[in-house]
């Protein structure tokens, strides 16, 4: 109907009836009116206009993303400070645990995107939670969790019992191993490769892997 309405000439009645249809759709036909009104408010350098889709699809389903989006038009219309906290609640009510770990790491919130990865790694992704693991790994603070992190991904990977799973450990040890090293922690080191070839003396194969560490 929108794009009749322009067709046939009545550019702004289609714009209304546009407007007028945004807060009741939902799924496919947001996306087509969405896109139809941003294609406008761009040409319009209406922000506001363009805000408020985003915010709309945000509410529909929240990506970091649309979240980047509506925070940089927010800040610019001076509206972020009010927003801020309403985005927070819906992504905290909806328990979009992976969107909470983005948002906690674009805020430099280190602490919480370590506690949700403890609580809630199965929801969140091996990619995500070793994103948090390599920022811990960093950190002269909190390494120790990014070491705790990888010894547990190799632990589980040596239970296998098949060299393939021997070598993957292998690579999650040398991660450990860079670890102390960038914070120059090498006795450290050497005390953790020493434990963990005494725990698994029994596992020849293991050991002729990860020899040379």
């Amino acid at each position: 109907m929108i794009e009749q309405l322009e067709q046939a000439g009545h550019e702004q009645l289609a714009f209304e009836v546009a407007e007028a249809a945004l807060p009741d759709a939902g799924g496919w036909p947001l996306d087509k009116i969405g896109d139809w009104l941003l294609k406008r408010y761009n040409q319009q350098d209406n922000l506001a206009g363009a805000m408020n889709i985003y915010l709309a699809r945000f509410r529909s389903h929240p990506t970091f993303a649309l979240y980047q989006l509506i925070a940089n038009q927010a800040g610019q219309l001076g509206r972020w400070q009010q927003l801020e906290s309403e985005l927070d609640t819906l992504v905290e009510k909806r328990g979009s645990r992976s969107l909470q770990v983005e948002l906690a790491l674009a805020g430099g919130d280190l602490p919480r995107a370590m506690g949700l990865v403890e609580r809630f790694e199965a929801a969140i992704g091996a990619t995500l939670a070793q994103r948090v693991a390599a920022q811990a790994g960093k950190s002269a603070e909190h390494y120790w969790w990014a070491v705790a992190y990888y010894e547990r991904l190799a632990e589980k990977r040596i239970a296998g019992k098949r060299r393939h799973l021997y070598e993957e450990a292998r690579t999650h040890l040398n991660i450990i191993q860079q670890i102390y090293r960038h914070h120059d922690t090498q006795s450290e080191w050497e005390d953790f490769i020493a434990r963990l070839r005494q725990r698994h003396r029994g596992k020849r194969l293991f050991l002729e892997v990860i020899e040379g560490l």
